[in-house]
């Protein structure tokens, strides 16, 4: 667990995200959240972090894999909705 926000917003910056894949070192991640409303789409932020995340990872050498965001009975990948490629 790296963050916990509140009932609609996680403050996350991509050195927060990648620091533990860099202690280890990892050579892959994958990022999962939770919308507690149930409403697995992603928001305007997720995008944004997504995007984010995918560039600093590419300029260290680390593959994001996927970053998916779960809801009580659904989930969507933003891989699959082509918000970055790897």
């Amino acid at each position: 667990m790296l963050a916990i926000g509140g009932s609609n917003f996680a403050l996350l910056e991509p050195v927060t995200l990648l620091h533990p894949a860099l202690l280890l070192p990892a050579t892959s991640c994958v990022l999962v959240h939770n919308h507690p409303s149930g409403n697995a789409e992603p928001s305007q932020d997720d995008i944004c972090v997504t995007q984010k995340l995918a560039a600093a990872c590419h300029l260290v050498g680390i593959e994001l894999i996927d970053h998916v965001v779960i809801s009580k009975n659904n989930y969507r990948s933003l891989k699959e909705l082509g918000y970055f490629n790897s």
